[in-house]
């Protein structure tokens, strides 16, 4: 999913819209990933959706990676990196798949100012509010 704005993604287990059938729910800002298993409802206000291997490319501007969700080794490679904030709240969430599932994160953390962090080939991350420095 690609977007210029702040868009939103809901997975949901039926289509009542009520949120005992959410199964994971994300603003976007920028680009993410998201999985949806048969039998799932997937509904995106305010982006574009594509299957990942038609999805835009991402390379780095400036020596950043603007917010949004990567997938490490496809969008970044595995290693460390600095997350700088840019905003007047940043985040930084690493997950172990794109289903959503709270279940699925491994890492998350308020950025003050800047962080560091290390993430292996397979995690997704994404960063709201500030920016990846690239390497």
């Amino acid at each position: 999913m690609q977007n210029d704005n702040i868009c939103s993604l809901e997975i949901a287990k039926d289509s009542t819209c009520f949120t005992s059938s959410l199964i994971g729910i994300e603003i976007v800002p920028g680009r993410s990933y998201v999985t949806v298993s048969a039998g799932q409802y997937l509904t995106v206000s305010g982006g574009n959706i594509y299957a990942a291997k038609d999805a835009p490319k991402v390379s780095a501007t400036d020596g950043k990676y603007p917010e949004g969700c990567y997938k490490i080794g496809t969008d970044i490679a595995a290693g460390e990196y600095k997350v700088v904030k840019d905003d007047s709240l940043c985040s930084m969430t690493v997950t172990k798949d794109s289903t959503k599932l709270s279940s699925s994160i491994v890492s998350i953390k308020i950025v003050d100012s800047e962080n560091y962090i290390t993430v292996k080939d397979g995690q997704y991350l994404l960063v709201s509010g500030g920016y990846i420095k690239a390497k």
